[in-house]
C-alpha cells in the first residue's frame, strides 16, 4: 500500500490490511453501507469502476495516492477487498473529514458560546432527505451551491453538533468557512478603478 495523503493527515503505508479486518476475514461478513477509502493497485479504469457500481461501490472523490472516498451499498468488504485493481480498503472515519483549524475552534467555542461558520462539502450521490438532515444540525445557513463534486453549503453550526455532523455518511469534508469583510474606500477604488 502506498501512503493516502488526506486534506488533514496521511495514512502511512502498510503492508496489509488492517488487523482486525485479518481477524474478521475467517468468519463471512455482513454486507456493509457507508464511506470507506478504497486505494487502487492503479487508476481505475471504466472496466473497473463498472465492476465496482455493480456491486455497489460508488467512487466519490480522488485522493492521493491511487485512492478514492467511495460510498458502499450492501457491499461485501470480503469480495472488494479480492478485486485484483484493489489493493487496500479502510473506513473513512469522522475525524478524517473535519479540517484541524475547524476541529480546535470547536474545542474553544464551548466556552464563549460561539457558533462556528463552516463549510461543508456533501457527496454528489446524497439524497434529497440526507441533506435535509444535514440541513437540520446547522443553526444558520448562508449559502448552498451545487457542484459536479457535491453540495456545499455553508453556515452557522453549535460546536456541540460538530460530531453529529462528520458521523453522517453523506458528508465529505468540514472546514471553517472564511470570514470575509470589507476592507475601506480606497481598496475598493484601487481595485475598481478610480475615475
Amino acid at each position: 500500500m502506498k501512503p493516502i495523503r488526506l486534506r488533514n493527515g496521511v495514512i502511512p503505508a502498510q503492508a496489509s490490511q488492517p488487523a482486525t479486518s485479518q481477524a474478521k476475514s475467517a468468519l463471512p461478513q455482513s454486507p456493509v453501507s457507508g464511506l470507506f477509502l478504497i486505494q487502487f493497485s492503479s487508476p481505475p479504469g471504466r472496466e473497473a469502476r463498472a465492476q465496482l457500481a455493480v456491486i455497489g461501490v460508488d467512487l466519490l472523490h480522488y485522493v492521493p495516492d491511487d485512492a478514492f472516498v467511495a460510498r458502499l451499498r450492501g457491499v461485501s468488504l470480503d469480495r472488494l477487498r479480492t478485486a485484483p485493481f484493489v489493493q487496500w480498503v479502510g473506513e473513512y472515519h469522522p475525524a478524517y473529514k473535519v479540517h484541524p483549524r475547524l476541529a480546535a475552534a470547536a474545542r474553544v467555542a464551548p466556552q464563549t458560546n460561539q457558533v462556528l461558520a463552516v463549510n461543508v462539502v456533501i457527496s454528489p450521490q446524497a439524497t434529497p432527505a440526507e441533506i435535509a438532515e444535514v440541513h437540520f444540525l446547522f443553526s444558520t445557513i448562508a449559502h448552498e451551491s451545487q457542484l459536479r463534486q457535491g453540495t456545499i453549503l455553508q453556515g452557522g453550526l453549535a460546536p456541540a453538533r460538530l460530531d453529529a455532523l462528520a458521523q453522517s455518511s453523506c458528508v465529505l469534508w468540514m472546514e471553517r468557512a472564511p470570514h470575509r469583510k470589507l476592507v475601506d474606500e480606497t481598496a475598493a477604488k484601487v481595485v475598481g478603478g478610480d475615475d
